[in-house]
């Protein structure tokens, strides 16, 4: 049987986006943006998906040729409250679900059944040795209204993620990390910069900063004052979670982003003395001569960095 393609999607607040991939080979992508943001108020509003959603949907999957209509789909971290917890080591499973509970009912407002919850033990430990687990939590309104959308555009829902792990997959796609040095990615939006630090090759934090909360225009943020902020609250994390003492005591950073990010990076770079990169989604990436051609890989690398990241 020939393997099915696999079609990746981006649900960000902004813009949606597909890549279509066929034995490891990006066959076409395309992006557009939203008449009307996916956003937490969009959601709390309306429990049928928008139309304008919908039909955006069905437009990029119709864009690239779909054969396949099971999706693997990312949605924005904004979405989703994320929090590491350490366990005793050696507690029963039993008991281990049970403190995994209590400590997501402890984030949420709302009644813990509004929620889908979900797990995952990390590779490294507290320094009493403990393990560590990753707890993701989304409103279950969210992944119904997905759901609806998903089915309406006459697609089949595969699989959720979220684009903070998506991101540093595809990080791990094109680039050589080293699995025992920590390495920062930063995320530049038009009105944040999200900081998301990788140890020991997987996840370990990652934080939001409003650019009007430092001083920032938002929109038309300058450069400059974006490193400043990136280097000022790397500091701040890697101290504040016994990571170092110092940006220096990263392995490298990463920058991703549109134009802006480019920019920025050239700030960092003259600021710090670790190497800064871009992270560029196809570096390693297997691509048709039809997609390095079009407008949406020349003029919007950056908007399918989650897309890549998002394994079927």
């Amino acid at each position: 049987m020939a393997e099915q393609p696999i079609l990746g999607v981006s649900l960000c607040p902004e813009r949606f986006s597909i890549v279509a991939r066929e034995r490891g080979t990006v066959k076409a992508l395309a992006t557009r943006e939203l008449v009307q943001p996916f956003d937490h108020d969009t959601l709390r509003k309306s429990e049928d998906p928008l139309s304008s959603h919908v039909e955006i949907l069905s437009d990029l999957y119709r864009k690239v040729g779909g054969k396949n209509k099971k999706i693997a789909l990312v949605i924005n971290s904004d979405l989703v409250m994320l929090k590491k917890t350490p366990l005793a080591l050696g507690l029963d499973e039993k008991i281990a679900r049970q403190i995994i509970e209590w400590e997501a009912d402890q984030m949420t407002v709302s009644p813990i059944n509004q929620y889908i919850l979900d797990s995952h033990k990390l590779s490294f430990q507290t320094s009493n040795g403990n393990p560590v687990y990753l707890l993701v939590l989304v409103r279950k309104k969210i992944i119904q209204y997905i759901r609806r959308l998903v089915s309406r555009a006459g697609l089949q829902l595969f699989k959720v993620d979220v684009d903070v792990f998506a991101n540093i997959r595809t990080l791990k796609d094109n680039f050589d990390i080293s699995s025992d040095r920590n390495i920062l990615l930063a995320d530049i939006k038009p009105k944040y910069v999200e900081l998301i630090l990788v140890s020991k090759d997987e996840y370990y934090l990652s934080q939001r900063y409003a650019y009007s909360d430092a001083g920032i225009q938002a929109f038309s943020p300058d450069a400059k004052s974006i490193a400043q902020l990136i280097i000022k609250e790397t500091k701040r994390l890697l101290f504040g979670h016994r990571l170092g003492q110092d940006i220096d005591d990263l392995d490298k950073i990463y920058v991703m982003g549109g134009e802006l990010a480019h920019h920025v990076m050239k700030e960092l770079a003259e600021e710090v003395s670790l190497a800064v990169d871009i992270l560029n989604p196809f570096k390693r990436i297997i691509i048709s001569p039809e997609v390095t051609q079009s407008k949406d890989y020349l003029r919007h690398p950056e908007e399918f960095i989650s897309c890549l990241g998002v394994k079927g």
